[in-house]
């Protein structure tokens, strides 16, 4: 058939045109010549579809072009490629290069666009500037003050662990703030539900009791909200602690949970207990109660040391038939009670 266009003979491809002039006469995409990219001015994050996404500038252009250009079905396997012009904090300019196939022939469109970076203050950004919290986490310990370990041990704790949900594109979980005393340390968290499993984490890690209240803020999307605070109220006694009930010493060897694991400084023997059955045991002391003595000499069943103080040598029985090859032996000494250290421990 002949080419109305040119007059050749040829295939006819759509309305009476050769595919050379069908070609040169028609565009295969289209799309506007500049786009607004909204991006928060605090979290560098950006605005894809009326939702703040933590991508990169590039990958948030990719989903704006591909959003906003229109591909013919006529041209098959496309492709869309990018190269930057001009590049500035606000606005950049890009070629944009755009390939297909129609009858096996590869057509190559370009386009010059303006992308257009606006500033504003994500949704998360503006809760976090204004103290919205969801949920409150309170740790305490029961009749004694947190130690300054366990203070900075669970204040690294739930920051790691919040970093690394955001870390991971969760950008509705932030630290509003948090108080840090010697009697607890309190969090006040964007997400209820993150602020339970970081709790139960905690108790997982330092044993305690979490007990729950509500407090009812108001309505969301015809919802009521209510904001959770949650208590963990940790145990008066801690690992490493020297315990005593009636005559007998027992050193802490873990907690977890509401079981406390014992061992018996006499016998060495382990048992596990529940907390509530640890009314009557009262506390002695921590580490201030474990020293090193000089190792002298020993037998089956005893352990001859000597005080590096004031020279006194003293015989313990073994608690288990064991051998001492070291220079120096741990103990345990409470008043005029010594201990050999469990060396299970």
């Amino acid at each position: 058939m002949i080419c109305v266009e040119c007059g050749k003979e040829s295939e006819i491809i759509n309305n009476g045109l050769c595919l050379d002039c069908y070609i040169k006469s028609n565009r295969f995409t289209k799309g506007p010549d500049f786009f607004n990219i909204i991006k928060c001015s605090n979290c560098n994050s950006y605005k894809f579809k009326n939702k703040w996404e933590t991508e990169s500038l590039n990958e948030i252009i990719n989903k704006v072009i591909l959003q906003n250009f229109k591909i013919s079905d006529e041209l098959k396997k496309p492709e869309i490629k990018t190269h930057i012009i001009d590049d500035n904090q606000y606005k950049k300019q890009l070629e944009l290069k755009i390939t297909g196939l129609i009858s096996n022939l590869k057509i190559i469109e370009k386009k010059v666009i303006q992308i257009n970076i606006k500033k504003e203050i994500c949704d998360t950004c503006s809760k976090q500037f204004g103290g919205y919290h969801e949920a409150i986490i309170q740790i305490r310990a029961d009749k004694r003050n947190l130690k300054l370990e366990e203070i900075e041990g669970i204040y690294t704790f739930v920051l790691d662990y919040i970093k690394n949900l955001q870390n991971k594109g969760n950008k509705k979980i932030f630290i509003a703030d948090f108080e840090k005393k010697e009697s607890g340390i309190t969090f006040f968290l964007s997400d209820n539900s993150i602020s339970l499993s970081i709790i139960k984490k905690i108790q997982e890690i330092y044993a305690g009791d979490i007990k729950r209240s509500s407090k009812n803020i108001g309505m969301k999307d015809s919802k009521q909200i209510y904001r959770m605070t949650y208590l963990l109220r940790l145990y008066p006694f801690t690992e490493g602690e020297i315990l005593s009930n009636k005559e007998k010493y027992f050193y802490i060897k873990k907690i977890s949970k509401n079981k406390i694991h014992l061992v018996d400084l006499a016998q060495w023997n382990e048992n596990i207990f529940d907390v509530k059955e640890l009314n009557n045991f009262v506390i002695k002391g921590g580490n201030e109660f474990v020293k090193n003595m000089i190792f002298v000499s020993q037998t089956n069943d005893e352990v001859q040391i000597m005080d590096q103080n004031n020279y006194n040598i003293h015989v313990l029985k073994k608690p288990k038939k064991i051998l001492f090859d070291n220079d120096t032996i741990k103990i345990i000494q409470i008043q005029d009670k010594i201990f050999l250290f469990p060396i299970s421990l």
